[in-house]
């Protein structure tokens, strides 16, 4: 390996699908950077969220499906060891822009699990998803998938 990382796009994982907000469409989170994970390259990018919304990343170790979790009104993708990416002391509370967008670039050498933040290791997989505000209740996005390695 010559130590460059090429950018690569993670597919939506289509396993589990996102429901329409309130914008009439779902909201959908695309991953960016590299599956190498001592290369710590990860950017997430969810779009057509509803305006001025808040919300958070949601990292899971598997793929799942959990109908309408919490009163939602959308599914959660994400499975297994499932954590927050909502850490307010480090800002990763989200508000979408004016134009329904949020953008997160984690560490992941500290994903939170329900058993304490984490680092990602090689073999592993995650599973990223946007939980967001959405009145009268909430919603998420599409999910993505990456495998480590």
């Amino acid at each position: 390996d010559s130590g460059a990382f090429q950018s690569e796009a993670f597919s939506v994982d289509i396993s589990c699908s996102a429901e329409p907000n309130s914008t009439g469409a779902p909201s959908v989170t695309e991953a960016f950077g590299s599956a190498v994970v001592y290369a710590n390259v990860l950017h997430l990018r969810t779009t057509g969220l509803p305006p001025s919304v808040p919300g958070y990343y949601v990292a899971g170790s598997m793929v799942g499906f959990t109908a309408m979790p919490a009163g939602s009104v959308g599914n959660l993708c994400a499975a297994g060891a499932v954590g927050s990416l909502n850490r307010a002391n480090r800002g990763e509370v989200l508000i979408s822009s004016d134009l329904g967008r949020v953008d997160l670039t984690p560490d992941l050498t500290d994903i939170p699990t329900p058993m304490g933040a984490q680092a990602i290791l090689a073999g592993e997989t995650r599973v990223f998803q946007f939980w967001h505000r959405d009145l009268p209740a909430s919603n998420f996005s599409s999910a993505v998938s990456v495998l480590y390695r």
